[in-house]
């Protein structure tokens, strides 16, 4: 019993610290310009949300790249927040990225809402969480 009140404890603590990542915001209105200018409303390009956030963050030589797509709830297929993670940068200081971009579906194309984007320094190259703070 105690070790679940403790599992419980930890998994909440875990899931505060995540929302408390100072992010900075990222322009996102010309790549949504492009997608709305150029493109198929068939094409993956642009109906996959996920396809849509790793096109607008562009290329990584990360060693480690996590995806995590959260939806508003089950019936809202309309609007999704997915959330990239690149670890292992080929960076002096910047050991890690984290993106946090919210999209939302009109006419079939998934169009960036907000981006947000955060990251995290190589030990005794700054700070250790993520943050908007630079590195040294």
């Amino acid at each position: 019993m105690i070790k679940l009140a403790l599992i419980i404890l930890l998994l909440g603590l875990t899931s505060v610290s995540a929302e408390e990542i100072n992010y900075e915001p990222m322009d996102y209105k010309a790549f949504n310009q492009s997608l709305q200018e150029g493109t198929d409303k068939a094409s993956p390009r642009t109906n996959d949300p996920v396809i849509v956030a790793l096109n607008f963050i562009g290329p990584t030589e990360a060693l480690e790249q996590t995806i995590i797509r959260k939806n508003e709830s089950a019936e809202a297929s309309e609007t999704t927040v997915i959330i990239i993670t690149n670890e292992g940068l080929l960076d002096d200081s910047v050991q890690s990225v984290k993106y946090k971009i919210a999209l939302k579906k009109t006419n079939n194309i998934w169009f960036v809402q907000s981006a947000l984007k955060a990251h995290k320094c190589w030990q005794g190259r700054g700070h250790s969480d993520y943050s908007a703070k630079p590195c040294n």
